[in-house]
């Protein structure tokens, strides 16, 4: 994650947020508040919540389980409360902001997640800046460049060092500018704006301490557009101030107004008590410069209130020092010693070497004007000193231009050296030697004139002519010189204008471009939603599924209230509403006549036209009983190619509710509607053909069974029928015979053995007719009723072969039963006993076609657990390679026109795999025969309707 980012990234960001989720939407919250903390505070704060609030919801539910999800919520944590401390600081909360930093160092460290160790000592500096502790401020920013290192950032390392290098500026320009002058001037038009930023900061600071302001203000000016650019919005309003002091230093008092009224409308914008303090500090400085010092006045009390909860930052102790001078153009002496004292305290405390050489010459000057000159020496040689010591060769000179009017307003004070001059010409001296070892230092022209003022008193007129010639000399100079610094300054703001204007050209561009690009995201995602939603319409076949979602999306993608469905009927005489729902709302089916001229639903399909309809300026509106009026409406034709099957309406109680944008949506909801109704009225329609098939199919293999079962008793009945009559024969006979008398014992015996024998083949006759009815009767049972029980397989089998056995005799057929006892099924009989049949009737239909003899083995046995295994094994034709694969198809037959329909094998198929919850496999090689397997559980796993 980026320390600063653009506008445009944050742009891009906040426009992808609402299509993201999980993972990548919590991750876009976490980088929007990083990115906003500086450009908005308070909308950073709602990101994080929510980015929070994501995080603990995660935490609570523990749907956070593997250890990279878990490194990216620690991290994201911590950027939250790196988020709120920066927050808390920009509000002076100084405290709190450095609890939640140290807290996400502390959650950094343990992921090693050195970026992120840098950005808090980036923070960590920032607040130690704010609570005056230079040593801390000086130690953060060099482990932000040591964490930056770590991390391999060389952009974080550079930011951090020129941060140092900035206040190093403050304290000993000299010393930055050799140390870091030449690497930050190559960076100054670095690519990343960062660390362009910040290198133009440093060298503003560095011309500003040497006195060069013109380059001080070309560099201030680089660094707020830049600023602005990342969303540096506090710094931004920090340059834009140093910009204003930067002015008044070339007495362009109203234009530094300017700017630093542009600096407190971001600071108000913001809320941010120390930048608005800041601002207020920057325009009482500027009020006082063009003598308007009542309203200085207020202003640097209104700012001295707010800075109130950090008395040792930097900007409180700058508050003191502007509060001295203003006291002393007042004319209020002793405010102005007072300030200047408690300025040298803070200086002190806080190590500011530059503040605390001006407060001892801002006390001098108000000793002085008290008529305290002892103290007024005391107070300067302390200042000298102290400047001399740290090398500050420009505020020597001014030390000692001050000690020189001192000296000449209290003589008696100072001793004269051996050179017998006047003592402020000696100071004068001083400073002119100093300042010609500056190289590149413009002498102030005042100092000249002082020198000049100072020769002519003790009669060196010569030097006093020389020095005023001098001063005239440097005044032209200096005059050139804030010349050419205007003129320099007024270039860059007009460039700065330009870019201005430019950026602002762009930033419409970019506005425009950015809502063409969201509407055309909304086309796509609307796009993308209604294919999604044609899918899942086109998948439901049947109605009532296909209308619920319909339903749902109608009213997710339009404003309405009304939604209908019309399907023609089969005479295409009248449209049946067959869906109506308003205001949530389900109403009862009814019929439009397709010829009604006040139906626009009639209207709509007979003249197939998409309709708009206004019902506000509609003389005839037809309404169901009990509906509301609508407005607006929506009638569009459900077209199938040529074949129209209805029609589908949207209303709203909106008026002028569509427009282009839903006309076209709902013209693509008709289209898909329109396939998916067709869809499941074919379906429907299909089922009914299939499940007539079936039942045909059914009654076909009843009745081939019932013809067989009848041919089957006709040999036993028969039998018995004739056996019965040659014993009524034999019984008139030996009636007749015991009438007349002429019986024998032989012919007794002989009709006795002729019954015996008769009744017991009349017996067995009909006792084999007994048991084919009994199994005709539990086959045709459980094949009519299809119902679930318990059964055995062999009975069940033994059944059904004895039931068909005539008809593979009479084709020389053997069928051989090999089936154990004891294998009990919990199961659906008559659909198992159908399968059997139809395999049975394949075999002798197909498998033994052209031949006059063969075998149709049928064996069962269990395997695997609790299934078994049931074979139909013929030793016939067999089946062709190219026909294996197609057999279980609907319809496939090779006796097309010649008895066979193609259903057989399909209905076992599918009763196979849905109600028995089997498997059937096939292998053939022809003129070797076929074995069909089937696979079948002991108990069905779920109770279906085999009907």
């Amino acid at each position: 994650m980026d320390l600063f980012d653009t506008d445009q990234d944050i742009a891009e960001l906040e426009f992808q947020l609402p299509h993201l989720s999980g993972g990548a939407h919590l991750d876009a919250l976490v980088r929007l508040a990083w990115k906003l903390h500086q450009r908005d505070s308070a909308k950073a704060i709602q990101y994080a919540d929510q980015a929070k609030q994501a995080i603990d919801d995660a935490e609570q539910h523990h749907s956070v389980s593997n250890k990279t999800a878990v490194v990216a919520q620690k991290k994201y944590s911590a950027r939250l409360n790196l988020v709120y401390a920066e927050v808390q600081r920009l509000k002076l909360a100084l405290p709190q902001a450095e609890n939640l930093a140290h807290l996400a160092l502390q959650q950094f460290t343990e992921i090693n997640d050195w970026r992120g160790c840098a950005d808090t000592h980036w923070l960590l500096a920032w607040i130690a800046v704010d609570a005056g502790n230079v040593a801390v401020r000086d130690r953060e920013y060099a482990e932000m460049a040591e964490a930056a290192r770590r991390g391999g950032d060389l952009v974080r390392r550079d930011i951090a060092e020129a941060a140092a290098a900035r206040w190093l500026a403050f304290s000993n320009p000299s010393l930055a500018y050799e140390r870091w002058h030449d690497k930050f001037a190559q960076l100054a038009n670095d690519p990343n704006p960062a660390r362009a930023m910040w290198s133009n900061e440093f060298l503003s600071v560095l011309f500003y301490c040497t006195g060069d302001i013109a380059n001080a203000m070309s560099h201030s000016i680089k660094t707020y557009k830049k600023a602005l650019e990342i969303g540096q919005i506090y710094f931004a309003i920090m340059t834009a101030n140093n910009i204003a002091d930067e002015l008044n230093q070339l007495n362009e008092n109203l234009m530094a107004l300017e700017w630093v009224q542009r600096a407190l409308d971001l600071a108000r914008k913001s809320s941010w008590a120390r930048s608005i303090a800041s601002c207020l500090l920057v325009m009482s400085e500027t009020l006082r410069f063009i003598n308007n010092l009542s309203a200085a006045q207020d202003m640097l009390n209104e700012a001295l209130t707010t800075l109130a909860p950090i008395p040792s930052s930097r900007t409180y102790t700058l508050a003191l020092y502007y509060q001295g001078n203003l006291a002393l153009s007042r004319q209020d002496y002793d405010v102005a010693f007072e300030s200047f004292r408690q300025l040298e305290q803070r200086a002190i405390e806080l190590k500011l070497v530059d503040f605390k050489i001006a407060a001892l010459r801002g006390q001098a000057t108000a000793l002085s004007f008290l008529e305290k000159p002892e103290e007024a020496l005391l107070a300067i040689d302390a200042s000298l000193s102290l400047a001399h010591e740290d090398g500050e060769s420009f505020r020597q000179i001014e030390i000692l231009m001050m000690m020189a009017d001192i000296s000449r307003r209290y003589p008696h004070l100072f001793q004269k050296t051996n050179t017998e001059r006047a003592i402020a010409l000696d100071y004068l001296c001083q400073a002119l030697e100093i300042a010609e070892s500056i190289s590149g230092f413009v002498i102030p022209s005042r100092l000249y004139e002082m020198l000049s003022q100072e020769h002519a008193a003790v009669g060196e007129f010569e030097q006093a002519y020389l020095m005023a010639q001098k001063a005239i000399s440097a005044r032209e100079k200096i005059q050139n010189n804030e010349t050419i610094a205007r003129a320099t300054t007024m270039q860059v703001f007009h460039q700065m204008e330009r870019v201005r204007e430019e950026s602002e050209v762009h930033r419409e561009l970019a506005i425009t471009e950015a809502r063409r690009a969201e509407e055309l995201q909304q086309i796509t995602t609307t796009l993308e939603q209604l294919g999604a939603i044609g899918c899942e319409i086109t998948t439901h076949l049947d109605l009532n599924d296909i209308f619920q979602v319909l339903d749902r999306y109608v009213h997710s993608l339009l404003d309405i209230n009304t939604f209908k469905v019309y399907l023609v009927d089969h005479d295409h005489k009248q449209l049946q509403m067959i869906y109506c729902v308003e205001n949530g709302e389900k109403y009862e089916v009814s019929y439009v006549d397709l010829n009604d001229p006040t139906a626009n639903s009639a209207r709509c399909f007979r003249e197939r036209l998409e309709m708009i309809c206004d019902f506000s300026i509609e003389e005839h509106v037809t309404l169901i009983e009990g509906t509301l009026q609508t407005l607006t409406g929506l009638f569009f034709p459900l077209v199938i190619g040529e074949r129209m099957i209805g029609v589908m309406s949207v209303e709203s109680l909106r008026a002028n509710a569509f427009g282009q944008r839903e006309f076209l949506i709902f013209r693509s909801l008709c289209a898909y509607a329109a396939i998916g109704l067709d869809n499941a009225q074919t379906y429907q329609q299909l089922q009914t053909t299939q499940k007539q098939l079936v039942y045909n199919e059914k009654m076909a293999s009843l009745g081939s069974l019932v013809a067989g079962v009848a041919h089957e008793l006709n040999t036993p009945i028969g039998n018995g029928l004739l056996l019965a009559s040659s014993l009524n024969e034999k019984s008139s006979d030996i009636a007749q015979k015991y009438k007349d008398n002429t019986m024998r014992r032989s012919d007794l015996v002989d009709y006795l053995d002729e019954c015996q024998r008769g009744s017991y083949l009349i017996f067995r006759s009909f006792q084999t007719a007994a048991d084919l009815v009994m199994s005709f009767k539990q086959v045709s049972v459980d094949q009519t009723n299809a119902q679930r029980r318990v059964f055995d397989l062999h009975k069940l089998l033994s059944d059904i072969v004895a039931t068909m056995r005539n008809q593979f005799i009479n084709k020389g057929v053997a069928v051989e039963l090999s089936v154990p006892s004891a294998i009990s099924m919990d199961s659906y009989p008559g659909s198992l006993g159908q399968v059997v049949m139809n395999l049975m009737q394949n075999a002798l239909m197909h498998g033994f076609e052209g031949r006059s003899h063969g075998t149709l083995a049928i064996s069962a046995g269990p395997i695997k657990k609790n299934h078994v295994m049931l074979r139909f094994t013929d030793d016939g034709v067999g089946i062709p390679p190219e026909n294996l694969e197609k057999i279980f198809d609907p319809f496939f037959t090779t006796k097309l026109g010649r008895g066979g329909n193609g259903l057989g094998l399909s209905i076992s198929y599918n009763i196979i795999k849905s109600v028995l919850d089997g498997d059937v496999t096939v292998k053939s090689r022809l003129g070797h025969g076929t074995t069909f397997s089937l696979i079948l559980p002991v108990v069905v796993a779920t109770t279906v309707n085999p009907s």
